[in-house]
């Protein structure tokens, strides 16, 4: 799981990063991301990387979309 916003906070997008282990059905934090994003893509690659791409900078639906990617290991 990557960025995200929080609710409890208006309109708080997420920088942070969470690694899923489906055998122990639990979410360990992992490196946050250089960027806050909302509702950007994961896809997985290959090589076991993850590629985070795109999403935007606020969840308001008045927000700027982000052109940048990073790459998780």
């Amino acid at each position: 799981m990557a960025g995200g916003g929080d609710f409890s906070v208006i309109s708080q997008v997420l920088s942070s990063a969470e690694f899923y282990d489906p055998t122990a059905a639990e979410f360990t934090a992992t490196g946050s991301m250089t960027a806050a994003r909302y509702a950007p893509t994961a896809t997985l690659l290959p090589s076991g990387k993850v590629l985070i791409a795109g999403g935007s900078d606020d969840s308001s639906g008045m927000a700027t979309a982000l052109a940048s990617a990073e790459l998780y290991e």
